[in-house]
């Protein structure tokens, strides 16, 4: 067999096999890119959420404070309301 047919063969496997292996790399690629999208959306969608929880009980201390000011029976925060506002205070 002919030395240069032997040769292009080759090299057209070789360029294939790295067509190939561009493709896998590049799609693999892609899917780690909207996966990282994904988690920083929910990063920004639980970052809103905290922002919200500590406005709902920034309202609900002042609402507590209120109620204490006027002698209203004030009722008990819950276990976790608690110890956040420990955390928050102490």
């Amino acid at each position: 067999m002919d030395p240069a047919l032997i040769g292009s063969i080759f090299a057209g496997i070789t360029g294939l096999a790295t067509v190939i292996t561009g493709y896998l790399i590049n799609r693999q690629k892609v899917r780690t890119d909207l996966v990282s999208a994904d988690v920083g959306q929910v990063e920004a969608e639980l970052a809103d959420l905290r922002d919200r929880f500590e406005i709902a009980l920034a309202h609900i201390y002042e609402l507590r404070a209120a109620m204490g000011a006027h002698e209203l029976h004030v009722p008990e925060l819950p276990d976790e309301l608690t110890l956040r506002r420990r955390r928050k205070t102490g």
